[in-house]
This record gives structure tokens, sequence and C-alpha cells, in this order.
């Protein structure tokens, strides 16, 4: 989009209007300076705005060198709409002896200092250049460099390449926080390690501060490269998600969803480390099919990664991926989970049955009775052995979670005769939480009982023939023998 456009939306962000002078004085210098030629045509018409707020310069119509015999900026000047207010005094003299043995740029400089007082100045490019005198909304600062870019003489005026070396100076316009954050983002690839972890901590301090399309079109991309191809940190991965709070649903899921399922694809072990430990910010922001489907299986991996590290942070981010799974990816969760319960790191063991305590508690989880009752039991129980006492610990407290969702016989024949070795644990608190645990399984089955029937042995009849008996022993004896029977039909001697 044209500049002209975009004018009264930048001054209300007077950052995105340093940057973008910024970036056009780079490009004058490189022009005059490594290309040896003049642009020639520098005014708003040519500068054109991104989604992200930062200003592109063309308008190389007139783009020549004065070593050409008729260089076009001397010939064409009429064609371009509007040109004659941007001329400079030698170019609407026809003087151009006056600009032999001076640097080349000072052309270029004139129509730059047209530029910054028609930006400031409510983009009005019609003026003549008697009328660029007065400083009007130009910060001061920045007019006293204008004024030199204005001066009617050549001999006096600034080219761009000097206007960025004094600018970039202590106090000077350019010496600001935005532009040194976005200058260092630029060749961040060559910088130390140091100065990058310093950059990073600055601006996840900042970023609130930025301009937000600025924040999503221009940063975004430039840090999603540096998780791909540097191997991540967690300080870029906690820019990028605060900057995905600024983003809408639509928004989010085109700019950030892509990036992220490809970073879980990586190899890298520091990258899917910070991956895992910032889950908890950005998952319940993807929808459930696209975790399963695209995240999930490269999210189970870590269960049997050979760096415990690894393993522990996918344990623990189990928690936060739990409520966007499927159905059958959750059962799958919970399998990868119990078979971590054999790990030889004592606190991955106990971590996972921290987690599991936690799926259990939490009222938005779709674990069926099978599971209880089939994985979740028979795990728990054997972990009541484990070695490491915090283990056992946790997976009582686990047990007495789960008690609601397991059936009587299961807590009758399994899970109290297992528990019961608990009671005399060598360790205090095992044992205290083995007693809790008991104690709340023992009143859960008496109060079972008391939803039983009294007996499900059905009474005979006098005179009828009981099992297995020949039929005529149903007279005599077998009345005699009914007389034995107390009311509730068993014999006397018991």
């Amino acid at each position: 989009m044209p500049l002209t456009s975009q004018l009264l939306f930048n001054k209300e962000d007077p950052n995105l209007i340093r940057w973008g002078l910024y970036k056009v004085v780079r490009a004058l210098e490189f022009i005059n300076q490594d290309c040896g030629m003049v642009h020639a045509n520098v005014c708003p018409e040519s500068i054109f705005v991104t989604k992200a707020g930062e200003w592109k310069l063309a308008g190389f119509e007139l783009l020549d060198s004065f070593n050409e015999s008729q260089p076009k900026f001397m010939i064409y000047t009429g064609a371009i709409r509007n040109y004659a207010p941007r001329m400079s005094p030698e170019f609407r003299g026809q003087q151009w002896s006056r600009l032999k043995g001076l640097d080349r740029g000072v052309t270029d400089g004139w129509q730059l200092g047209v530029l910054i007082h028609s930006i400031y100045n409510e983009g009005d490019v019609t003026r003549q250049s008697g009328q660029f005198n007065s400083q009007g909304a130009v910060p001061g600062e920045l007019w006293l460099l204008c004024k030199r870019l204005l001066s009617p003489s050549p001999e006096d005026r600034l080219a761009p390449a000097t206007f960025m070396q004094v600018a970039s100076r202590q106090g000077g316009y350019f010496d600001n926080p935005f532009v040194h954050s976005n200058s260092f983002l630029e060749n961040m690839a060559v910088k130390s390690d140091e100065e990058k972890q310093q950059f990073l901590t600055q601006l996840e301090r900042d970023i609130d501060k930025y301009p937000e399309t600025f924040a999503k079109f221009r940063i975004l991309p430039e840090l999603l490269k540096v998780m791909e191809f540097a191997g991540g940190d967690s300080k870029v991965f906690s820019v990028v998600i605060k900057i995905g709070n600024m983003m809408d649903r639509d928004e989010y899921e085109q700019t950030i969803m892509p990036s992220i399922i490809s970073l879980f694809k990586s190899d890298n072990r520091r990258l899917r480390f910070d991956l895992l430990t910032n889950l908890s910010t950005f998952i319940h922001q993807l929808p459930r099919r696209q975790v399963s489907r695209d995240i999930f299986p490269n999210f189970v991996k870590g269960f049997f990664d050979m760096e415990p590290a690894i393993r522990d942070a996918t344990v623990k981010a189990s928690i936060h991926i739990s409520p966007q799974l499927e159905d059958k990816e959750l059962y799958e969760l919970v399998k990868g989970l119990v078979r971590l319960q054999t790990d030889r790191e004592s606190s991955i063991r106990t971590n996972v049955l921290i987690c599991l305590s936690k799926l259990v508690e939490r009222q938005d989880m779709r674990i069926t009775k099978s599971m209880y009752q089939d994985v979740l039991a028979p795990a728990l129980l054997n972990s009541t052995r484990d070695p490491y006492p915090p283990a056992r610990n946790a997976s009582l407290v686990a047990l007495l979670k789960c008690a609601p969702h397991l059936d009587a016989k299961l807590v009758a024949r399994r899970v109290l005769p297992s528990l019961i070795p608990a009671m005399i644990d060598t360790e205090k608190n095992v044992r205290v939480s083995a007693s809790k645990v008991v104690s709340m399984f023992v009143k859960q089955l008496e109060a079972h009982a008391t939803k039983m029937p009294d007996t499900t042995t059905l009474a005979r009849k006098p005179g009828t023939a009981g099992i297995g008996q020949p039929k005529e022993m149903g007279d005599s004896r077998g009345q005699a023998k009914s007389g034995a029977l107390g009311a509730d039909g068993w014999g006397d001697w018991a």
C-alpha cells in the first residue's frame, strides 16, 4: 500500500515513522554509496508500506548515474507527476555543474528533507521549496538535520549517508530502542549468544509496547526462523506466544499453528524441551482434531526419549495436552504414562503418578470406567511397591482420587489386599497415606454392602427335594430335614 494512504495511521505511532525513515535512508545510502547512482524520485508516492508497517523504497523510474552522458533524471523529470515541488534548486535551474566533485547523494538528500517535512506536516508534498523553512510538526532533534538536508547550497547539504551517521549518534533521531531492536533483529544470525540473550530478555519485557501489526507481521516471522533454524530458546518462544495472544483465532491458525506443528517434528532436543515446557501457553488455542492428528504423534515420542529431561517434560506437559485430545489419543496418552512407571529415574516415576492423579481429578477428562479398572488401578497398585518413597506416597494419593470410579469387587479382591502392606511401610508419610486410603475403601465397601440383598440363596419349600437329593427323600426324611432348618434356611448347627 502506498505511504500516502498510511500517513495518518502511522502518525499514531511515531516509532513506525522513525523506523520507516531509517529504512528509506539505508536504501538511499546503498544506492548512492554502494551502487554509485542517484534515486532522484524520493517522495511518499515512491514508498510502499507492508502489512507489518515497514516502508519499502520504490519509484526507480529516474534511477541513474552521473557517469552517464545524459542521466534520466536530467531529461524525464517532466514525466513524473507533481515532481516540481521536490526539485532541488540546482535541478530547477539546470545547474548541473554545481554538483561536480560533491557527494552524489546530495540530490537525494534534498528530496529526503522534503519527504521528512511532508510526513510530519500532514503529508503535504505540494509546497514550493521556499516554504520548507518552517519546522511545523517535525521533531526537534530531526529538524536540525532536516534543515541541513534542505540547504539551498549543495555544498552545505547532507547526503543520506552522512545523515545516517549523524542521526545514529547517541541522542540522535535514530538512537531509539525501537530502531535498535529492529536493526538487531535483522542481523540476529551474526550476533553472539550473549548479545542474543540480552536482546531477547529486553524484547520479552517490551513486546507489548510494540505496534501490534509490526509485532505480528515483522517480528514474529523472524523469531519463528530463529526457532526453526537456530535451535530455539525459551525466551524466543515466550515472545512468540505473547505475539500469538494478540491474534484472533483465524490469524493464529494461519500463522502460529503451522509453525508449531512443524517445530514438533524437529529432532532438536532443546527446541522440543522449549515446546513442552511452554505447552500450557498455546495448546488451548489449537483445535482438538489438529492436536490429535498433527501434534500428538510427535508428542508421545517424548515418553521414549533417551534424555531424562525430555521424558520428564513430556510427563508434565501431558496435563495440558490431555483436554485437547480425542478419546483414542487420550487412551494412548494414559498408556504412555503408565509405561513410564518403570522408568529408571525415580523423579520421573513420581511425576507420572502426580500427573495421573491430576488427570483423574479434572472434571473435563473423558477417562472411561474400563480405563480406570484395567489400566490405572493395576498400575497404581504396582507403584505402591516402588522403592522410592515419594513414588509410593504419590500412588496412594492417586488411588484415593480413583476410588469413586473403582468397582467394589475390584476393591475387595485386589485393591485392599495390595494396600495392607503399605500400612506398615518404613516411611511414616506412606503409612499415614495408606491408612487414609484403606479406611476410605473400607467405608466405601461398607456403604456398598448396605445396598446388597441379605442373601442370594433361595429357601426351599417344605416337602421339596433338595438339589441332588433322591426324590423319595422329599417325603419323610426330607420333611424331617426341613424341620432342622432355621428361619433363614440355614442349618441350626451353623
